[in-house]
């Protein structure tokens, strides 16, 4: 099989369920990018959530800055920033701020957001997230790339503005989560890259809605082999089946059972576009460790079976860049594990993906 050259990331390691405060958690995820950096990692990702210990990132911008600073190389990726909860106007001001800072190593991620609590401390409407969000990536893109831009929509109004500074990066590379059929044919429509949001999704089912996303690239005249997609990956590399297995354990099931928690703390509307949340909600709610274990749902296990694992995945997705989700019980644990992963399982698709591509130019 021939590789395409993929790219590996990890996220910033919040969601440890440990008793750390808060502004121990933050150096620590910054410490992360540092060791990352130094570790390979194309790029650290922070994802905004509000009003709970589940990630604890209220302004990932904050934090960007923060890892631009510690950092020369990574590139720092907003996996993602939760647009329909806020002025575009100063979203866009904000993170064209952190892609100066950083010297241009913005990656930018956005998405409609799923929890209810979040959406009811911003005052904002959860049925309307899908069209906020669309208006809400105009006008991010426009004033990035525009002078004197103007957009009159339904939720948001801007008149001649000219953001200052624009972005070093010319465009900012940007990208837009999706978790159901219905989000992967928006984005399509779009014509935007895609990043999949972490899930315990089958892979077939996975597969399936990618099909829907690029079958919709198509239709809108689009080459899909022109679009790169991000695949999230839970990630413990362990040392042998057990640990594998035993490990990650508590870390998954707190994670999981948080988020269904958040996910319920309010009421969804009956808009057919959050069907597919109402059965994740079911999922994370029941959720039975050992069973999605044994679906290989999770990418824990040792070495050597990550490296077949993930050639499979590649392959059958169709993926460009795999982001790491390390699930560990402590900080320290996270950071082992982050370090394990890319001496054992990066450098073999690092040299294949060398040596393919060294054939195809003597060839």
């Amino acid at each position: 099989m021939t590789l395409p050259n993929i790219r590996f990331s990890t996220n910033a390691g919040y969601g440890t369920p440990d008793s750390r405060p808060p502004e121990q958690v933050h150096r620590d995820a910054i410490e992360l990018a540092v060791r990352a950096e130094e570790l390979g990692y194309h790029s650290v990702s922070l994802s905004e959530h509000h009003f709970s210990d589940y990630v604890g990132v209220p302004n990932p911008a904050v934090v960007a800055a923060a890892i631009a600073a510690r950092t020369e190389r990574i590139r720092i990726s907003i996996n993602i920033s939760v647009l329909p909860l806020h002025n575009p106007v100063t979203v866009a001001e904000d993170y064209a701020l952190v892609d100066v800072i950083s010297g241009g190593r913005l990656d930018f991620g956005c998405g409609r957001g799923y929890q209810p609590g979040e959406f009811k401390g911003h005052n904002v409407t959860l049925a309307e997230s899908r069209t906020r969000l669309h208006e809400a990536i105009e006008i991010v893109q426009g004033l990035w790339t525009q002078d004197d831009f103007s957009y009159h929509g339904e939720h948001f109004q801007v008149d001649h503005l000219t953001l200052y500074p624009k972005p070093t990066q010319k465009p900012v590379p940007f990208r837009v989560a999706g978790v159901s059929p219905e989000s992967f044919e928006a984005v399509a429509a779009m014509k935007l890259p895609l990043l999949c949001a972490p899930s315990i999704t089958p892979l077939d089912k996975v597969k399936a809605s990618l099909d829907v996303y690029r079958d919709a690239l198509r239709s809108h005249g689009e080459d899909p082999a022109d679009y790169s997609i991000t695949l999230p990956q839970w990630v413990y590399i362990g040392l042998t089946d057990e640990e594998s297995f035993t490990a990650p354990r508590a870390s998954m099931e707190w994670f999981q059972r948080r988020n269904s928690e958040l996910m319920t703390a309010g009421i969804l509307p009956d808009d057919p576009g959050y069907s597919f949340y109402s059965k994740a909600q079911a999922n994370r709610a029941n959720f039975d460790y050992e069973h999605y274990y044994n679906q290989d749902v999770f990418l824990f296990c040792t070495p050597d079976k990550a490296i077949d694992r993930l050639r499979d995945r590649i392959e059958y997705l169709g993926v460009t860049e795999v982001l790491c989700a390390f699930h560990a019980s402590s900080i320290e644990e996270t950071l082992e594990n982050m370090e394990r992963f890319a001496t054992t399982v990066m450098p073999a698709f690092t040299s294949e993906t060398a040596s393919a591509q060294a054939s195809a130019s003597v060839g």
